[in-house]
């Protein structure tokens, strides 16, 4: 069963896949992609949880191009920019970092 992530509003924002090793959310990239630094922000919070619970890996579906784009968990603990934007306290791994496939559905 997936492990669901809340943001700071206790809305559900992201959830484990794949026996809890990835913590995946869908976006709208071009309403939720960070472009100062180009790239994909988290919680601060819950890349901290997911680290905890042992999470690998880090997916995020863009829902307008079908693209999912991936990056090992720890890249936001040695490559990522904190970001505070009234969003609360995150993480933004630029883009480079990401690797991206075509969503398999």
């Amino acid at each position: 069963m997936a492990i669901l992530f809340r943001n700071d509003n206790g809305k559900v924002v992201a959830r484990t896949k794949n026996q809890d090793t990835v913590i995946y959310k869908k976006c709208v990239k071009s309403k939720h992609m960070l472009r100062n630094p180009l790239g994909w922000a988290f919680d601060k919070s819950i890349i901290a949880q997911a680290n905890l619970l042992g999470v690998k890996e880090a997916w995020i579906e863009d829902k307008e191009s079908g693209m999912v784009f991936k990056a090992p968990i720890i890249l936001f603990s040695t490559s990522g920019v904190p970001v505070s934007r009234g969003y609360g306290e995150q993480v933004c791994l630029p883009l480079s970092y990401w690797k991206t496939e075509k969503a398999r559905y």
